[in-house]
């Protein structure tokens, strides 16, 4: 018998509509393969999350690398995204990309590993995605 290991599935729906709306409609059957297929997924919708815009300041990058200095519901969603193995982002297809997801993809740039370097008499920023989400 093959042993069974538990993927950790972190599912964000950034419709506005929430589960009302076609990326439900399409995420749905996603999630409920991934559930049957042995992972362990949690659904948040981006709309019920309060996420702050990001300052565009890099604290998380200069200061204290890996945090972010605002203070919202994000501060639980890292914690989550640190024990996630994989991340979906499920976007409706319409432009502009809705606000609240906006806020949730630019906010998970403390994730990513920093690489800065002083161009132009300014910072010109790079960066490498950690391995997995963890810090």
């Amino acid at each position: 018998m093959r042993e069974m290991v538990m993927t950790k599935v972190l599912v964000v729906n950034g419709s506005p509509r929430m589960d009302k709306g076609n990326t439900a409609r399409v995420l749905t059957p996603f999630v409920d393969g991934m559930i049957e297929a042995g992972a362990s997924v949690e659904l948040l919708y981006a709309r019920r999350l309060n996420v702050k815009p990001c300052m565009g300041e890099f604290h998380c990058w200069n200061e204290e690398p890996g945090i972010c200095l605002l203070k919202d519901d994000m501060q639980t969603v890292y914690s989550k995204l640190r024990e996630a193995i994989i991340l979906v982002l499920a976007t409706p297809v319409y432009s502009p990309l809705p606000g609240e997801m906006q806020n949730f993809i630019n906010r998970l740039i403390p994730l990513i590993k920093p690489i800065l370097t002083w161009q132009d008499e300014r910072h010109t920023p790079g960066f490498t995605i950690m391995s997995g989400f963890a810090r």
